[in-house]
């Protein structure tokens, strides 16, 4: 009796492989979209959507992560206190980074989150028509230029 050993086509091979790259692409998406909403959702528990209506970036510092990256942002982002269309979430307690500029009464623009949320990390949240356009983690790499980035988009 003859076996026969079944082996895939070079077609079959190419179906199964973009399968995997369907559903790999499909979760890094949903992935995506998960975090974005919670980003909105940590938002909205300070700013509501009417007020989010006029605010083209929402500043998030945290004191999480990078200290010297959230001390560079924190001086970037303390020229946006008391703008219109800007508004800053301060996610700290202050013990690991200096939040005393936010804590002005007269300070419209400006919410403390404490006791702080871990999972937020310091970002920029830029909006286009009361939706997320872009969100730009601090981070180290290329500190930089991310800087310049939000610094020339803000202007």
């Amino acid at each position: 009796m003859k076996t026969q050993n079944l082996h895939y086509s070079n077609f079959n091979k190419i179906i199964v492989l973009l399968s995997f790259l369907v559903f790999f692409v499909n979760c890094a998406e949903k992935k995506a979209k998960q975090k974005e909403f919670k980003v909105l959702d940590f938002i909205h528990s300070f700013v509501d959507k009417e007020q989010l209506k006029n605010i083209n970036t929402v500043f998030i510092l945290s004191e999480f992560g990078c200290y010297g990256c959230n001390e560079t942002f924190s001086r970037l982002i303390k020229s946006q206190i008391n703008r219109k269309n800007a508004f800053i979430i301060i996610n700290a307690s202050g013990s690991n980074i200096d939040i005393s500029d936010y804590l002005d009464e007269n300070v419209n623009n400006v919410k403390v989150n404490i006791p702080p949320n871990k999972n937020v990390q310091t970002m920029c949240i830029f909006f286009k028509n009361c939706s997320i356009d872009t969100v730009v983690n601090i981070t180290a790499t290329n500190l930089s230029e991310t800087l310049y980035y939000i610094k020339n988009r803000v202007e």
